[in-house]
C-alpha cells in the first residue's frame, strides 16, 4: 500500500494538525487547508442538496460549487451548462450518447419479452 499512496508524511500531518488547532470554528476550514483550491465540485441536487449549507459554511462561501454533471452509479447522462450557477438553479441538458441504455421490450401478454418464452407461451414454441 505505501508503494500506492507513498510513505508517511509528519511534517504535513504537523501542518493540517496547526491548522485546524489555531481555529475556534470549522467556519472557512476548506479554504485553510486548501489555499489555492478554485472551487468545490460536489453532486447539489436531489437528496444531495441537504449539505449545500454545510459545504458553504466549511468554505466561509469563498469557493463556487460546482455540479458539472447529471450522473447516477451506473453513468453520466448529461452536463450543467452553466456549472457556475448556484445550487438552486442548477439545470442538466440529458445527453443521450453519454451513456448505454437498455430498454427491455414488452410482449403481446403484458409481460417482460423474453424471446423464446414468449413465443412458447403463444404457442408456436418447441416441437418435439
Amino acid at each position: 500500500m505505501l508503494d500506492l499512496i507513498g510513505p508517511p508524511h509528519p511534517d504535513l500531518a504537523e501542518e493540517i494538525e496547526d491548522i485546524c488547532s489555531q481555529t475556534t470554528s470549522w467556519k472557512g476550514i476548506i479554504c485553510r487547508l486548501w489555499p489555492y483550491a478554485k472551487y468545490i465540485e460536489a453532486v447539489v441536487t436531489g437528496s444531495m442538496s441537504q449539505y449545500v449549507p454545510a459545504l458553504k459554511y466549511y468554505s466561509d462561501e469563498k469557493l463556487p460549487l460546482v455540479c458539472p454533471m447529471y450522473a447516477s452509479s451506473e453513468c453520466y447522462f448529461g452536463v450543467n451548462v452553466n456549472p457556475l450557477c448556484e445550487p438552486s438553479e442548477v439545470s442538466f441538458t440529458l445527453m443521450p450518447n453519454m451513456g448505454y441504455f437498455e430498454f427491455i421490450r414488452w410482449g403481446k401478454t403484458g409481460q417482460l419479452f423474453d424471446g423464446f418464452l414468449e413465443e412458447e407461451r403463444r404457442g408456436r414454441g418447441a416441437s418435439a
